[in-house]
């Protein structure tokens, strides 16, 4: 089986993509919540590494590569945003938004049901994330009103 190709880091990705392309795929009505989800996420996941990234006080890439790529130790999402927070690149509330998007991108990747923005477990995290209920502009975008656009919103002011 090919290995596919994906961009590990975030300016590799902005090279290859940008983010406004995805910040327009995630506002896009057209795209399923399933992939809201995921992409959702998955951005989040690289802005995560170039802010720890930032914060090591030595860098070498192939402990890093280990560490973060393949299967390292801190290749999860999960681990990736305890390690942020342990560095202090963010406080509580932003630590508890990112545990919520990644369980909202689980309940999406690991579902076999139709799963959606309004069934009650994800709904309920979608509209506790702090960002989204702080009613912050993001330019002329309308304050967010269903527990999808939250989730789109947080992404995009925390990826800023």
């Amino acid at each position: 089986m090919a290995k596919i190709k994906h961009a590990r880091t975030l300016r590799q990705f902005a090279a290859e993509r940008g983010a406004v392309s995805v910040i327009n795929e995630l506002q896009d009505p057209a795209q399923s919540d399933r992939s809201v989800a995921i992409v959702g996420a998955a951005y989040m996941d690289l802005v995560l590494l170039e802010v720890i990234g930032s914060r090591l006080p030595r860098r070498d890439a192939a402990v890093i590569k280990e560490l973060f790529e393949d299967r390292g130790q801190l290749q999860p999402f999960g681990a990736r945003i305890q390690l942020g927070f342990l560095l202090n690149a963010y406080g509580v509330g932003i630590y508890q938004d990112l545990r919520a998007i990644k369980d909202i991108r689980n309940a999406f990747a690991h579902s076999a049901d139709a799963m959606d923005f309004d069934h009650p477990d994800v709904a309920r995290l979608a509209n506790g994330l702090l960002l989204a209920k702080k009613k912050i502009k993001y330019g002329d975008q309308p304050e967010p009103a269903t527990p999808r656009e939250r989730y789109v919103r947080e992404v995009v002011l925390l990826a800023d």
